[in-house]
């Protein structure tokens, strides 16, 4: 974890960031394979950044949400364009043993 607080003087809408911590714990912890999870948040004047990178494991067979839509990535898509239209850069990647999230918010310093 990786928090760098200088400059944060911003407010965001909670829990925003909540579902991309939780996925990437959900998705990115296996007791049998090597892991890892890197959470990032840092900020200057206008802008704040936030990245989650974790590794991420192929799901058995018999997992219940092997074929799972991503309600929660496309609730805060939903969620990002309604609250912050035009001001919000959302970058998802994933690869066959990786996933990456990175979250810019342009925002009012606070008074």
């Amino acid at each position: 974890m990786n928090i760098q607080d200088t400059d944060c003087e911003h407010a965001i809408a909670p829990m925003l960031l909540i579902p991309f911590v939780e996925n990437a714990f959900k998705h990115g912890i296996s007791l049998r394979n090597r892991s890892w999870i890197v959470v990032s948040l840092s900020c200057d004047e206008k802008h704040i950044y936030f990245d989650a990178y974790n590794s991420i494991h192929p799901k058995h067979n018999n997992d219940p949400e092997k074929n799972s839509l991503g309600i929660g990535l496309n609730n805060v898509r939903q969620r990002l364009q309604h609250l912050y239209p035009g001001k919000h850069e959302l970058s998802i990647r994933q690869t066959a043993s990786e996933f990456f999230v990175h979250l810019t918010i342009t925002t009012d310093k606070l008074s």
